[in-house]
């Protein structure tokens, strides 16, 4: 796999690929930003910047001072402002990317950011947080790790009493992901296995609640399928790996 990082979040990436090649034996190189590397990247991504998330549409025309702060963003490594952009447009124009670079399909490649992305559901007609889109390149967003799947029902009922996050009981906050939660390498490999899967197969996610390609809508599944209890990944997928003797340590 080619993994193009985000270089302010080594430090955890790099926890997570040593969980992840724990288990696959799969070989990481790693390239540059995919930003730095895409060719109009600044025009693309002041265009896919979601402005209104009861509405398809995005940021057609925009302002040069905005084409400015993505063009100062990516060239000073500053992504994670809270920008929310679309993440399958997102992925077609990484792709370009990719292709400049003589990158394939076979290269499995993936993209890590600080950046929020977000898919448009038809059936809502809303915008939602996603902390993968699954592509070319596969996109995971750390943010999105932790806001995407959500938190439990008593975590915004507290919320909307007033109550700070810090202020949450004890009992509450482990729960949900937090910032620098020492879980978050974990669920992090977790996530690079489904995307794994899918350049493998072409499905990164499983129904077992319990594996950890389970697609968690909720911070409580997430936290229970990426566990290694009692087991990384089911018996199906599991096969898939030793049919390539790829299951090498776990």
């Amino acid at each position: 796999m080619i993994l193009f990082p985000c270089f302010p979040s080594r430090e955890v990436i790099s926890e997570a690929v040593t969980i992840f090649t724990s288990w696959t034996g799969e070989e990481v190189q790693e390239g540059e930003c995919l930003y730095r590397a895409t060719p109009s990247a600044a025009e693309d991504l002041a265009v896919l910047r979601v402005i209104n998330f009861d509405s398809p549409d995005l940021n057609e025309e925009p302002f040069p001072i905005e084409i400015a702060f993505e063009r100062r963003k990516s060239e000073t490594c500053q992504c994670g402002n809270g920008a929310v952009y679309a993440g399958v447009q997102l992925a077609m124009v990484l792709s370009k990317g990719l292709s400049a670079r003589g990158v394939l399909w076979g290269g499995k490649p993936f993209f890590i950011t600080r950046d929020y992305i977000a898919t448009f559901d038809r059936d809502d007609l809303r915008w939602h947080l996603r902390y993968g889109v699954f592509s070319f390149p596969t996109i995971i967003s750390l943010p999105g790790i932790i806001e995407a799947p959500a938190r439990p029902r008593e975590y915004y009922l507290l919320r909307s009493q007033g109550i700070p996050d810090e202020m949450m009981p004890d009992s509450l906050k482990d729960r949900y992901l937090t910032i620098n939660d020492p879980r978050f390498p974990r669920v992090l490999a977790g996530i690079l296995l489904q995307a794994f899967f899918y350049f493998q197969i072409g499905d990164p996610f499983c129904p077992d609640p319990l594996c950890s390609l389970y697609h968690a809508h909720w911070q409580e599944e997430l936290l229970r399928s990426q566990r290694n209890e009692p087991y990384i990944v089911c018996l199906r997928h599991q096969q898939v790996l030793e049919k390539e003797e790829r299951w090498l340590r776990g």
